[in-house]
């Protein structure tokens, strides 16, 4: 996978760069496959909203 394929990239390195927040190569990999996995699909819809 090249630099271009990558998700969430540029968002990733603003929150590092822009915003000095101490995210690393774990925690880039987390969300991606936490989105892969499903997490924060139809959250709106499912009415499983636990407040």
């Amino acid at each position: 996978m090249n630099l271009d394929q990558l998700p969430l990239l540029d968002i990733f390195n603003s929150l590092r760069q822009r915003h000095g927040l101490p995210l690393g190569v774990e925690e880039y990999l987390l969300v991606v496959r936490s989105l892969e996995a499903g997490f924060g699909r139809n959250w709106r819809t499912s009415g499983s909203i636990n407040c």
